[in-house]
């Protein structure tokens, strides 16, 4: 369970932890940091040409261990931090009118938080224009969310909201073309015309995209693999996914 250190009795932090995860929180103008923890005079003097010398301190191997847990691969490296403010999707949805085209991931019933970070890395590995998550499953202090995502919540745009169908509504309002991802859909990927306004909706692994949701989708399609594989993780279908999105556009 994540340590909370109350400030104010109004904002509470938190830490996250690892190389990458730390660095990119560090170098991000909108994240407010209260501290910084590292375990060695060289990870000091990597950080203090990113921020104040009084806002980092060199802590041995029982506090790491006191803020996360011995399983934790933090790398000698915490930050103690405010969330960053929430996007409001409403505006999103007015800024997308100024684009020639627009690529939208919504995650429906994502449980894992290894798997959303992954997700989240892939997102901005293809320049995901906007991550669409339910509220109530997204857990932004999560230590193992944030090590996965190796930093790219910094950098993505993500909305929270609390119902996704409605979300999907107003993104069809706006022209997007709405499809969902699944392994046993039997249109495949490479014989439908992507829209230029893209909108991915992915379900868990165990259960899939919730079946409502379905409803509210334009087309439901499969990435072709070797049956041999079985199937194709979460994010490696997503990869996969944006790569031909990206390439189909490229060629128009």
């Amino acid at each position: 369970m994540n340590k909370k250190i109350s400030i104010n009795n109004k904002k509470e932090t938190y830490f996250l932890g690892g190389r990458h995860t730390c660095l990119e929180a560090i170098k991000n103008p909108k994240r407010v940091i209260k501290k910084i923890y590292v375990n060695d005079q060289k990870k000091y003097d990597e950080i203090i040409n990113l921020s104040k010398k009084n806002s980092i301190e060199i802590k041995d191997r029982v506090f790491f261990e006191n803020i996360f847990n011995k399983t934790f691969n933090h790398q000698g490296y915490a930050v103690e931090t405010y969330l960053l403010e929430y996007l409001d999707f409403k505006n999103f949805a007015e800024e997308i009118s100024k684009s020639q085209s627009c690529t939208v991931v919504i995650l429906d019933s994502i449980q894992d938080d290894r798997n959303l970070g992954s997700i989240m890395r892939t997102c901005l590995s293809f320049y995901v224009d906007a991550l669409i998550l339910n509220k109530k499953e997204y857990r932004p202090k999560s230590y193992n969310l944030n090590k996965t995502a190796a930093g790219s919540i910094e950098h993505l745009k993500i909305y929270t909201v609390s119902n996704v169908k409605k979300a999907i509504q107003e993104l069809k309002k706006k022209g997007f073309w709405i499809y969902a991802l699944d392994q046993n859909a039997t249109k495949s990927i490479y014989n439908v015309e992507l829209n230029k306004f893209t909108v991915l909706v992915l379900g868990s692994e165990e259960k899939g995209i919730k079946k409502n949701t379905y409803n509210y989708c334009d087309d439901i399609i499969s990435i072709p693999i070797n049956p041999l594989a079985n199937s194709l993780n979460i994010s490696n279908a997503l990869s996969a996914s944006l790569s031909i999105i990206k390439k189909t556009r490229l060629n128009k």
